[in-house]
């Protein structure tokens, strides 16, 4: 697949907000991924083929951080959490005026068009986290994890057909 290259952004925004960088170089490519997108499948049409505000959702809905928001230093309620989470221990991409946390919410908004949401965790281990999305309003939560990489060895006890057919997956 061949995409039109594009110019990035102005390399300054990178050292005031990445995250604001990244999200305006992704943003960019949009039009030209759609294109090609659209190529494809149109020279496809008689096949069989197939046809992501999750963030500004919480933002509004559960109190989320905000940048402009003048009593940060109180706990923020968060889905997920029992308990208020105190603003030191939030990424500072979240208080970034920049650019950082617009961007942010921006690419969590597309959360809600994906068709669920894989999540490196288990059921068992985040029950209360994970219940606080289940509200029919976002897609399916996949809880697949933990997935842990350890140097690519595998398991003594994994025979290789199991690994291979695991690995495919």
């Amino acid at each position: 697949i061949q995409v039109s290259r594009v110019d990035p952004p102005p390399l300054h925004l990178w050292t005031l907000a990445p995250e604001a960088f990244i999200y305006a170089l992704i943003q960019s490519y949009i039009p030209h991924v759609r294109n090609a997108v659209t190529n494809i499948l149109s020279m496809k049409s008689t096949s069989d083929s197939t046809r992501e505000a999750l963030h500004r959702q919480i933002s509004s809905e559960f109190e989320y951080p905000n940048p402009d928001n003048p009593n940060k230093d109180l706990g923020h309620l968060i889905p997920g959490f029992a308990n208020p989470v105190p603003s030191c221990v939030l990424p500072s991409f979240m208080f970034n005026k920049h650019g950082s946390y617009t961007a942010f919410v921006k690419i969590a908004e597309r959360f809600k068009d994906a068709k669920g949401i894989v999540i490196n965790t288990f059921e068992e281990l985040e029950t209360y986290a994970l219940s606080c999305f289940v509200n029919g309003q976002n897609p399916p939560i996949y809880p697949v994890g933990p997935v842990i990489h350890l140097d690519s060895l595998p398991h003594p006890e994994l025979d290789q057909l199991q690994r291979d057919r695991i690995m495919k997956w």
